[in-house]
């Protein structure tokens, strides 16, 4: 007899019918957060803030540390996400989750999109960076590691938590992408290569363009199974 856990129905309704509406939502805030911020920095409003939080974090510095936020910059980086996010498409379409391939193709598409185009619109010149850090050549508003960071972090982990059934797994996938997401944003402005609200600017665009996406993100494509639920085929009764 086949076991129970195999049997089972999945419901009706998944957490994935809620996606449209919280995503709109999430949307309208980001999308007002955003336009707000720039108007902002746009105005030089925040320039004593930048400043201040600049010369905080310089202040804090150490080799050992300056060293890690060298590394932990690289998680941003264009060429590792482009790097990741074609292994995360390829692992989408391997486990026939096409639609969440296509959102994360155009999510980091839009990603580089995005960050190239408002650069060149807002003009915001680059702050002096610390460490004899070779400034980069594009403008600095927004953070262009912070926006696609959040772009890949954040919908990797949107796909993935509607679609894993453990809530434990679902902890340590939100948790490790906090962590990544918060870590390159902190470096890009521990280094001096940014501005703060750079990296707030980065932040929120990702998750309006996140947001926007994931109004898209439908329950047709087939849940991952929990490993509990996973029976060998040696279970059946052989000979029958």
């Amino acid at each position: 007899m086949a076991s129970p856990s195999l049997t089972r129905q999945l419901p009706a309704a998944t957490r994935t019918d809620r996606i449209p509406v919280r995503a709109a939502l999430v949307f309208a805030f980001s999308l007002t957060l955003s336009l707000w911020l720039a108007f902002e920095v746009h105005g030089l409003r925040t320039e004593s803030l930048d400043l201040q939080w600049r010369a905080l974090l310089n202040s804090r510095s150490s080799p050992s540390m300056t060293e890690l936020m060298s590394y932990t910059t690289q998680l941003g980086a264009i060429a590792a996400l482009s790097v990741l996010s074609v292994g995360v498409m390829v692992g989408f379409l391997a486990l026939k989750l096409k639609r969440a391939a296509a959102l994360m193709a155009a999510n980091m598409v839009g990603a580089w999109a995005l960050n190239d185009s408002l650069k060149l619109f807002f003009h915001r010149a680059r702050p002096e960076a610390f460490f004899g850090i070779p400034p980069p050549g594009d403008y600095s508003f927004p953070s262009g590691h912070s926006l696609c960071s959040f772009c890949f972090y954040g919908m990797i982990t949107a796909l993935f938590v509607v679609r894993i059934r453990s809530r434990a797994a679902r902890f340590v996938i939100v948790t490790a992408a906090a962590v990544n997401i918060a870590g390159v944003g902190l470096s890009r402005v521990y280094l001096g290569v940014h501005y703060p609200t750079d990296v707030l600017g980065g932040w929120s665009i990702g998750l309006c363009w996140v947001s926007f996406l994931l109004m898209f993100d439908r329950k047709e494509e087939p849940q991952l199974p929990a490993p509990a639920d996973i029976k060998p085929v040696a279970d059946e009764t052989v000979g029958a």
